[in-house]
């Protein structure tokens, strides 16, 4: 049996419950399963080229982790990729160069399959090593991984 779990981009439950036991799914090898978080070919661009701009230099699970935020804060405040990706002073510009398979396989792992680094939810993220942001003593410490410390 499958749990299914109500936070965003999972089934929503019509009790509103936080689970509950569905069905299994029978599926053969042409059953398409559907993306954790749909991404046009633009937005995938983008996440791939914000999240190689952040972390192309750190491990499979750093470079998940900052796409992790991305999905996060797009669920959890009702925004578009687009509006997660560009707002202002957030994220570094987007890579210029090749994006490696890494990166795509990073950002596939978590839009496409919905498989987290972290877990829980993360919102935010720094380089602790470059600086210390006042805006995270107010926020919750979730994960260090690599160069990066990521928080909600």
């Amino acid at each position: 049996m499958i749990v299914g779990n109500s936070t965003q981009g999972n089934p929503v439950f019509p009790d509103g419950g936080g689970t509950q036991i569905v069905q299994p799914i029978q599926q053969d090898d042409t059953t398409e399963i559907e993306p954790a978080f749909p991404l046009t070919a633009s937005e995938r661009d983008m996440v791939e080229r914000i999240v190689a701009a952040e972390s192309r230099g750190e491990s499979l699970e750093g470079q998940m982790a900052v796409a992790q935020v991305i999905y996060c804060r797009a669920s959890l405040w009702g925004q578009s990729i687009t509006q997660v990706c560009t707002a202002k002073s957030q994220f570094a510009k987007p890579y210029s160069g090749t994006v490696s398979d890494k990166t795509k396989h990073a950002v596939s792992l978590v839009f496409d399959e919905g498989q987290f680094a972290i877990d829980g939810p993360v919102t935010h993220f720094f380089a602790h090593k470059q600086c210390s942001p006042n805006w995270a003593k107010s926020k919750t410490v979730m994960a260090v991984i690599g160069n990066h410390t990521f928080m909600y």
